[in-house]
């Protein structure tokens, strides 16, 4: 078997993660696994290691930008043909690599992958790694309309993704959630939390909602003075804005942005428990990590696969997106409920057997067998 797998970039994160572990678990399996990393918004760090068989390509895509032809003024226009542009190079890539299959993880990566691959007879699947529908521009609507029904499958990680197709990408869709690995950092942090910790986790970015978690931890402050809210994570573009409103509401020394760390597990595990204040996900693996190291987790129940992974009452709570009061009446609840608190973490890491690594390894060695007819 003859995989060529298709990714933006390699730097750290969920897709990027999930898409290592399964390169380097088909790589052990004998297949012959080629990534081109495309690097569309720039060249960054790879930040994974790969087993010595697979062939990792770096095709700099970002460099490659068409110019505005005489008369045309729409930024739209450049766009679509930087598209056309960039996908006569992939194409040119995934024919010398002579795959059984191909697979591309993330929206714009698959746009790319299925132009580059029309008329080329190779079987391709695409995968969603974000709540789907959550397209950023009339063009990725466009493009998503005109290009997914090429594809042979399409992953999603949970089944709530698929009200978002016409009827004809619903029959091509699959189910298949991330795997939940238990933490084994090889680093122990010499960061130590205060006690009383509320931690949380994800990229500084807008659909993250960490402005509306501060605003509820704002709610409860003064109420539980020995409590503290720790944010771990970066490369995001919010963080000066965040640090503006922690002042703002005075809570400075009572919440803290630690940015990304090195080994985020074993910070994580020294908190009470874990908030997840997403407005749009795909399947969290901040929340997957949180639960399998036994954390009690509240989320809000944002666009995503969070109802398969967290079991409302029994493993954790589940509010409402975008409420912030639901969200600091829920941290007040598991603050004054220790009991209760121990009870959701004795059940949260039976996640870990829910998502095993090899049930879902499984699934899609099935997948890509049916699909590639190996």
């Amino acid at each position: 078997m003859k995989i060529t797998f298709v990714m933006p970039s390699m730097e750290l994160g969920g897709a990027t993660g999930e898409a290592a572990r399964l390169i380097n678990a088909w790589a052990k399996q004998g297949y012959e696994v080629t990534l081109f990393i495309l690097d569309i918004y720039g060249d960054k760090e790879v930040s994974y290691s790969f087993e010595p068989k697979v062939k990792v390509k770096q095709l700099k895509l970002g460099q490659i930008i068409a110019k505005m032809p005489l008369g045309f003024r729409d930024p739209t226009t450049i766009d679509l043909l930087t598209l056309f542009k960039r996908s006569k190079i992939l194409r040119r890539e995934i024919k010398q690599s002579n795959p059984n299959i191909v697979i591309s993880f993330l929206i714009r990566v698959n746009f790319l992958t299925l132009l580059a691959m029309r008329g080329l007879h190779i079987p391709c699947i695409i995968s969603e790694r974000v709540s789907p529908g959550v397209l950023e521009t009339r063009l990725d609507t466009m493009l998503g309309r005109w290009l997914y029904p090429f594809t042979k499958a399409l992953v999603l990680q949970s089944r709530t993704g698929m009200d978002f197709y016409s009827k004809k990408v619903q029959d091509l869709c699959t189910v298949i959630p991330n795997a939940v690995y238990v933490s084994r950092d090889s680093l122990e942090s010499s960061i130590k939390l205060k006690p009383n910790s509320i931690v949380a986790m994800g990229t500084l970015q807008e659909r993250k909602r960490f402005d509306l978690l501060i605003e509820a931890f704002s709610k409860i402050a003064i109420r539980y003075p020995s409590w503290h809210l720790v944010i771990l994570g970066g490369d995001g573009s919010l963080g000066a804005k965040l640090l503006t409103q922690i002042n703002r509401l005075e809570l400075y020394g009572k919440v803290e942005l630690l940015g990304e760390v090195a080994a985020p597990g074993s910070i994580l595990r020294q908190g009470e428990f874990f908030v997840h204040s997403s407005e749009v996900e795909g399947f969290s693996n901040a929340v997957a990590e949180a639960m399998a190291l036994g954390l009690p987790v509240i989320a809000t129940d944002c666009l995503g696969a969070i109802r398969d992974m967290i079991r409302d009452e029994i493993d954790g709570l589940i509010v409402p997106r975008n409420d912030v009061n639901a969200l600091a009446n829920a941290m007040a609840r598991l603050i004054d409920d220790e009991e209760l608190r121990k009870r959701f973490s004795l059940r949260a890491v039976e996640i870990v057997d829910r998502f095993n690594p090899n049930k879902i390894l499984k699934q899609w060695d099935g997948l890509i067998k049916k699909i590639a007819g190996v």
